[in-house]
């Protein structure tokens, strides 16, 4: 068992336009391949650049109404090529002031059958499921859309023959990617390192050694743990009881692993982007 990869799937930021900076992005939207959606104004523009690779958003007054920046940029640091990323920073960064992330996808791919292994959070979190034809568990959703954190597991090898009919030679590949949302967030799992196998490890109990009732009331906790809450306080203990003492399979040291290991690659993509003040602007601080 082992992680096959461990990525940013997708970058959201965002920053504030310098005024001065709008005649720089003009000149660059018709210098590179780039094709703008709608109609643009003078203040007023999206569309994608680099190709298809990067979306852009530049909305002044948007920007001011909702008092948050009036820049966004999207793209998938895995999939766009490394060249026109740095030709993307080079060319966006000077054009814009307080920069920071709004949303990023860190994916893990796998190949371990991680529908059978059960999610178990630190906090309690909404959870959705979807099964396969076959009555196969496919894909497992945590969180909502709107919260700081919220994850997908899915098989990875049936949606790909499914969506794009492909078919891949590996047996097994799953993936686990979390969508990690909102600026103050983002910033704090940076600074820590990202430490989401603190909040949720994986784990496949070993329940043959239970009896048929005792079987089917561990399973069906360890699905879906908020179940507890509609049991007596004695069959509550009883039942934490059983399942702290069970045996299984945790891989999540294996997930934790493969993150350290990659964890200085991912910040150097994220650290390219670190706002450089004007010489104006540290010219115009008060110092003492």
């Amino acid at each position: 068992m082992e992680i096959l990869g461990v990525y940013f799937d997708k970058i959201t930021l965002v920053g504030n336009l310098y005024k001065e900076a709008e005649s720089t992005l003009q000149h660059l939207l018709n210098t590179v391949e780039s094709k703008v959606m709608g109609v643009p104004t003078m203040s007023a523009v999206k569309g994608k650049i680099y190709g298809d690779w990067v979306y852009f958003e530049y909305d002044e007054l948007m920007g001011k109404a909702f008092k948050k920046g009036n820049f966004r940029i999207e793209y998938n640091p895995r999939k766009m090529p490394l060249d026109l990323q740095q030709q993307m920073v080079s060319a966006f960064k000077p054009m814009l002031h307080d920069i920071h992330f709004t949303r990023l996808d860190l994916a893990f791919d796998c190949d371990i059958e991680l529908g059978e292994y059960s999610h178990e959070h630190k906090n309690p979190m909404k959870r959705a499921e979807f099964y396969g034809l076959g009555g196969k568990l496919e894909t497992l959703y945590y969180g909502s859309r709107t919260s700081n954190i919220y994850s997908r597991t899915y098989d990875k090898k049936q949606q790909l023959l499914d969506i794009e009919q492909k078919e891949i030679p590996e047996p097994v590949l799953w993936r686990y990617e979390l969508e990690l949302k909102n600026r103050k967030f983002i910033d704090a799992m940076i600074n820590f390192d990202f430490p989401v196998f603190e909040r949720v490890r994986f784990v496949k109990y070993d329940i043959t050694t239970l009896s048929g009732n005792d079987r089917v009331m561990v399973q069906a906790l360890v699905d879906h743990p908020s179940l507890i809450n509609e049991l007596s306080s004695a069959t509550k203990a009883k039942y934490r009881k059983i399942i702290r003492g069970l045996g299984g399979d945790d891989v999540t040291p294996i997930f934790a692993g493969a993150l350290k290991k990659e964890l200085p690659q991912l910040k150097r993509q994220l650290e390219q982007w670190k706002y450089i003040p004007k010489l104006s602007e540290i010219m115009g601080r008060t110092w003492f």
